[in-house]
């Protein structure tokens, strides 16, 4: 496995304990875009070649975590609830689009792809809870049981519940727009297990198994005859010295 799968399925995990042990916005806000703007930095890493893009990275994660602290200066509980959860959800999905990137364009399905189809299903929970966060800050009872405005922790819960299907039981959709996401989530999330997931297993070979089937490549190409040798083709030259496959006459002037 890449250091940066390593580090980014690490930064994945801080990121949910930061939202469910610093739920309160003024201070939660700014960390969790700043760790979600690193996620996307390790997500570039990735990638082979990530010197252009983790200068963008870089760029557009300054820009939101600007942008949330000037939500904080404002005092607007709603703008800042608002501005934070877009800039994650927008930096979320960077991430995830990068990683489909890097993944798609691996020549093998080794132990990075499998972490990297692991941490794009990490993130999906993340994105749509941030667009739940987004949506309940201006919607009243936009969930049930969660009070009228929900916490980070709430709808982090509710999205993850609604990912895997887990069901339904304290928290429930009650907004029709509550209602038509949830619906899209739970779908991408049976669709991504039962499709993504499920072919990146099937097709998942393992370092032992890479290293025989090079091995067994190589030992067939010291088998193959070198380019433009003719192994059948007969010797022409005359074993007493003669060319062209003939005998030289011993009475011939020019010898």
């Amino acid at each position: 496995m890449r250091p940066g799968y390593r580090h980014l399925l690490v930064g994945i995990v801080f990121l949910y304990l930061l939202i469910i042990l610093a739920p309160l916005e003024k201070v939660g806000a700014p960390l969790r875009v700043a760790i979600a703007g690193v996620i996307l930095i390790l997500a570039v890493r990735t990638q082979r070649r990530s010197g252009a893009w983790a200068m963008q990275a870089l760029a557009l994660a300054t820009l939101m975590v600007v942008a949330t602290l000037i939500a904080v200066v404002s005092g607007s509980a709603t703008a800042l609830t608002c501005v934070a959860q877009a800039s994650t959800a927008i930096l979320v999905l960077a991430a995830i689009g990068v990683l489909g990137r890097t993944i798609l364009a691996s020549a093998s399905i080794n132990a990075s792809a499998v972490s990297g189809v692991l941490s794009i299903y990490l993130l999906l929970g993340l994105l749509f809870s941030s667009v739940h966060s987004f949506f309940a800050a201006l919607i009243t009872n936009y969930l049930g049981g969660a009070g009228t405005h929900p916490t980070t922790s709430d709808t982090l819960y509710f999205s993850l519940i609604t990912l895997t299907t887990v069901g339904y039981g304290d928290i429930v959709p009650v907004a029709n727009l509550a209602r038509a996401i949830a619906t899209i989530e739970a779908l991408t999330g049976q669709l991504y297990l039962v499709s993504v997931v499920a072919v990146v297993i099937a097709r998942f070979e393992p370092k032992s198994r890479r290293v025989a089937t090079a091995a067994q490549s190589g030992q067939r190409d010291d088998t193959q005859p070198a380019p433009g040798r003719d192994d059948g083709a007969e010797d022409r030259s005359d074993p007493q010295g003669g060319e062209n496959g003939t005998n030289a006459d011993p009475d011939d002037p020019a010898r």
